[in-house]
């Protein structure tokens, strides 16, 4: 008796062959998946090199440029807040600046 013989007394039968081709099939289409991965990639690579290649500078100094206006833009604002609290500070009238004894930590 083969082993094929003796599994199909069981009830439980596995054609080798229909596995052997599904894996074949399931390479191959695995294989087509990779290419048009690849393809797809190459594709978008190519247009963003395009593109960096078309522009007026390239992205790290409009990078450098946004980096150096936040930085003037934060300075700027932190010289208008600390000049508004020093006038705030110059309107209050002198006793009320010092806080009571009784309420001092």
């Amino acid at each position: 008796m083969t082993s094929n013989q003796a599994s199909e007394k069981n009830g439980f039968a596995v054609d080798a062959r229909s596995v052997q081709i599904s894996a074949v099939l399931f390479g191959v289409g695995t294989m087509i998946c990779l290419a048009g991965v690849g393809l797809g990639a190459y594709a978008l690579y190519d247009a963003v090199s395009k593109w960096i290649g078309e522009l007026e500078q390239p992205p790290g100094a409009y990078a450098m440029n946004t980096w150096t206006q936040a930085k003037a833009a934060t300075a700027a604002g932190v010289r208008a807040w600390l000049d508004q609290q020093e006038q705030q500070q110059n309107q209050v009238p002198q006793q009320r600046r010092k806080q009571p004894t009784s309420l001092r930590a």
